[in-house]
Parts: structure tokens; sequence; C-alpha cells
């Protein structure tokens, strides 16, 4: 890409995405979410961009439901 024509630090590539050092997803497994729609970001022609700041918030947000969903359970992890 030329250096006069700067891309938004918010959108990239699968390889870029995966590449970034806080991304726990090979881009093998970015594409896949893809396909599933599971994945943010937009098509550019026919190229889908990750929009990383959202799939990070993403993550957070899973992260906090699952930690709220297992406040409920006794030290075994079992509600029994």
């Amino acid at each position: 890409m030329p250096d006069n024509v700067k891309r938004s630090q918010n959108f990239m590539s699968f390889n870029e995405a995966a590449k970034q050092p806080t991304c726990p997803f090979t881009a093998n497994r970015l594409r896949t979410m893809q396909r599933r729609g599971e994945l943010p970001g937009i098509w550019s022609g026919s190229r889908f961009l990750v929009n990383y700041p959202l799939l990070m918030q993403q993550l957070e947000d899973l992260s906090r439901k699952a930690v709220r969903a297992g406040e409920g359970d006794d030290e075994g992890g079992t509600n029994t």
C-alpha cells in the first residue's frame, strides 16, 4: 500500500488481525467466523476487512457474560 494512502487502523485483513498481539485467533479461524456471520467487519470490493476494535469488544462482552453466568456456581462448579 502506498505511503500516501493510509487505511484506518480499525479495519484490517484476516492476516493483519491474526498478527495482533491481543488476537487469540488464527487467520483461518477468523475466516471461519466471517463465513458464519460471527465476525464484525465490512466488505471492500471482494476483500473483507475485520473491525478489530469491535471484535475485541465482542470478546470482552462474551467474557463478562461467562463470568456473570459462573457467579452462581458453588466452589465445585456444579449446581446441586
